[in-house]
């Protein structure tokens, strides 16, 4: 089965929240943090409402996540990265 965008977010958001500390935080917890009302939580986690960028980078930095991670992995993408990583250092070892 697969998920929207929106979806995904969602799903990382309740993977990021229930695995936070050793207990996980609660929707009214992580919502208090968050300055936004404790249904707004359930809303991004079951993508009834689309979380904003800012509500991102807010749960980015509380959970201590990059901003990419609630997003879906591209296929590639890393092996792009690295291989753009070995080029520079490899051009560098030649000067």
């Amino acid at each position: 089965m697969t998920s929207t965008l929106i979806e995904h977010v969602g799903q990382r958001i309740k993977e990021f929240r229930t695995a936070y500390g050793e207990r996980g935080i609660s929707q009214e917890a992580l919502a208090s943090k968050m300055g936004v009302a404790t249904n707004t939580i359930s809303r991004w986690e079951t993508a009834t409402v689309k979380p904003t960028i800012e509500d991102l980078e807010k749960l980015a930095r509380f959970f201590g996540k990059s901003i990419e991670e609630f997003f879906p992995r591209r296929p590639g993408r890393d092996r792009g990265w690295k291989l753009c990583l070995e080029r520079r250092k490899t051009s560098t070892t030649r000067n």
